[in-house]
């Protein structure tokens, strides 16, 4: 079916097959059949590697590979995001109230003359919904593959919704704040799969009282933990946030926001891309200003933290998602797709840059690549 992203990547494995037993090119036909026998030897002991070489998806929550993961770097990957759209996605017109999304799919593609990398822009989608909190919802601030779904997270009403052929979306689970005994949705910001389990995180920082700068609570410092049969435990991440402050100097009452926290499985790390970075508290109109160029690599319980410069700083350009970009099977993660966005409340825009970072802080591979549509995009995932 068209826009199947798991579709597609049957279509990889099945093209690759049919070459591999002289369907599509390879030998001309008097050579077929002296070369078939040996041709699916070598194929099903291939095959016999893939299986013992590469984790099943039960094991890890991800979808099966494509053969991509085997071989050589890409040069092209199929790529989705999603935008939060905050107050204006209230759908006008519907008889039955309703929120919308725009899910934009695109493709990264590298010239193998130059090894340069752009960007070919692809369909968007309107996605809706009738489920919201006081009036608001489908605001969807993630997206992540796991347990061969694409899952989006909505930041109002805390809705995993499953995107069915990257068309519509189906609820499947709710998070409350904090340590679940609440009625408010978790605000989620960010989500990664991680040995199998879905984490679901908010933004890392204290509630605030604007009168008097009091702490009101640490609700926004959970993450919601999902296993694969669908139990859920919440974990307080405060201690996790102050060890990521602590190399920022964002201690309260200064602060960070965090929107892009991925687990690194090849590097058995923690990678954080901070949206907003503040020594000093928080200010609503300062803190669309306070934007981030940094990369926080954490060790897996967060006792080490290194802080790299992946970007150039532009204050008005914070992270609000990130990806690993695919690698060929045993090596480990050099480069993300990353998001930045900014915001102007005064002059009502909403803009989103698209670009490729190394790890390593060399400098972008791709350089900032504005998104179309002057929209707040929150999530990004690679489909294929």
């Amino acid at each position: 079916r068209p826009g199947s992203w798991r579709r597609m990547r049957g279509y990889s494995l099945r093209t690759a097959g049919r070459r591999a037993r002289g369907m599509e090119g390879g030998a001309p036909p008097e050579g077929r059949s002296r070369s078939r026998n040996a041709m699916l030897a070598c194929g099903a002991l291939s095959m016999v590697g893939l299986i013992l070489l590469w984790p099943s998806t039960a094991a890890t929550g991800q979808p099966s590979p494509t053969l991509r993961g085997v071989g050589a770097p890409p040069t092209r990957v199929e790529i989705a995001l999603v935008a939060d759209l905050d107050e204006g996605n209230r759908v006008e017109g519907s008889g039955k109230p309703l929120w919308r999304s725009v899910l934009q799919r695109a493709t990264l593609v590298k010239d193998e003359a130059s090894g340069a990398w752009g960007v070919e822009w692809g369909v968007s989608t309107e996605l809706q919904s009738a489920h919201n909190e006081a009036g608001r919802g489908m605001e969807l601030s993630e997206l992540v593959v796991w347990d061969g779904e694409l899952l989006a997270v909505d930041d109002r009403t805390g809705i995993i919704y499953s995107v069915k052929d990257l068309e519509r979306v189906v609820p499947l689970y709710i998070t409350m704040e904090g340590d679940g005994d609440t009625d408010k949705g978790q605000k989620s910001e960010w989500a990664t799969v991680k040995d199998g389990k879905l984490y679901v995180g908010s933004f890392g920082k204290e509630y605030v009282n604007a009168a008097d700068g009091t702490v009101t609570n640490t609700n926004n410092m959970w993450v919601t933990v999902v296993s694969p049969d669908g139990s859920k435990v919440h974990e307080d991440w405060t201690t996790r946030y102050d060890a990521l402050r602590a190399v920022t100097h964002t201690a309260y009452p200064g602060y960070m926001i965090q929107e892009a926290i991925l687990w690194s499985a090849s590097l058995r790390k923690w990678l954080v891309l901070p949206r907003r970075v503040s020594t000093e508290p928080y200010n609503d109109v300062a803190d669309e200003k306070r934007g981030s160029n940094i990369l926080l690599v954490a060790s897996e319980d967060f006792s080490d933290v290194k802080r790299v410069e992946v970007t150039t700083l532009i204050p008005e350009r914070g992270f609000s998602s990130a990806a690993e970009m695919p690698v060929p099977y045993g090596a480990v993660t050099s480069a993300l797709v990353c998001l930045r966005s900014a915001e102007n409340a005064e002059k009502g825009t909403q803009d989103t840059y698209l670009s490729i970072l190394a790890l390593d802080g060399s400098g972008p591979i791709m350089a900032e690549v504005e998104v179309p549509g002057h929209m707040k995009f929150e999530g990004v995932e690679v489909i294929g």
